[in-house]
């Protein structure tokens, strides 16, 4: 049965990370999402890590780590860049790829020769990989096909049934509440293959030009109608459907189907309240979902329809 933590104490951490290098499954708060992790020296841990997700292996998974000195353990080639990546953005939101040593099991990286790295800026996750004392292999705790989760609540019901995942670690709502930027130092010219909180304008301005992939990797379909309109006056409502606007608009705040990602349409509220408000209208079981499409010049909206475009196409 799955353990849920609230009264966090370094002891109680100590307590998990013991069952962690034992091989358990644990769900635990980031700074982006909740992440499900297995440590990667254990590699019976690793598969069934991959089989409670219904993950292919040919996905890999990226490892957070507690400290910068950790990465040396699973790396043996920095470059110039990616130091400066490293020294400005971790602990946070970015998962750096890099090339991999033997000690990065071939399992969590497809057999390639590249793994990502990241270190969360969050102090649940720091302590609890500290007391490890090595890297957790992590992705999103979610089962395949749902919304990427940013409260305890979330990963309970996902995994309440599921006796493979031991324990669940509730720090409360994730700070960002929205995925990390993937970056491929590997690349000749790097390369984000996936988009996140940190933007590519950010990046460019520690290293210089960067491409971002054409088409990120695809998440498993939701079964849920979704669609864009333009604007209000397209909104009609009825008991079968609910909208969903960028920000709020006054005159339809009464109405029970009526639901808007930010109150005055700030993209960074908009990325943070993304996963939670689509989790909760999903959950209603309307029809269709209608989601405003707004023209913007900025390039944070075309980030946001990406986001959503994964879960639908």
């Amino acid at each position: 049965m799955l353990k849920v933590v609230k009264e966090i104490s370094s002891a109680k951490l100590e307590k998990i990370s013991k069952k962690i290098k034992k091989g358990e499954i644990v769900c635990f708060p980031t700074d982006t999402v909740y992440g499900i992790g297995a440590f990667i020296e254990n590699e019976n841990s690793l598969k069934m890590l991959y089989d409670i997700k219904n993950r292919p292996y040919n996905s890999p998974i990226i490892v957070l780590l507690s400290n910068k000195d950790m990465l040396y353990k699973y790396t043996d080639n920095i470059s110039e860049k990616t130091k400066k990546l490293i020294n400005k953005f971790w602990p946070g939101a970015l998962s750096i790829i890099v090339n991999k040593n033997k000690n990065i099991p071939d399992i969590i990286s497809s057999k390639e020769k590249t793994i990502g790295f990241r270190i969360p800026l969050n102090k649940i996750a720091i302590d609890l990989i500290e007391f490890v004392g090595g890297g957790l292999a992590t992705t999103s705790a979610n089962k395949s096909g749902e919304i990427s989760p940013v409260l305890a609540e979330q990963v309970f019901e996902s995994f309440k049934n599921d006796n493979r995942v031991k324990y669940l670690i509730d720090g409360g709502a994730t700070k960002e509440r929205v995925e990390s930027t993937v970056i491929d130092m590997t690349k000749e010219k790097p390369l984000i293959i996936r988009e996140g909180i940190i933007s590519k304008k950010e990046i460019e301005e520690v290293i210089g030009k960067v491409e971002v992939i054409k088409e990120e990797r695809k998440t498993k379909k939701i079964n849920i109608n979704i669609k864009f309109f333009n604007k209000k006056e397209d909104i009609k409502f009825n008991q079968e459907n609910a909208y969903i606007t960028m920000r709020k608009y006054e005159e339809f705040k009464h109405n029970k189907n009526y639901f808007y990602f930010s109150e005055n349409g700030d993209e960074k509220d908009i990325l943070k309240n993304l996963f939670l408000i689509l989790d909760k209208v999903i959950k209603l079981k309307y029809n269709i979902i209608y989601v405003e499409k707004t023209n913007c010049e900025n390039n944070s909206y075309e980030l946001i329809y990406k986001k959503i475009n994964k879960y639908i196409d």
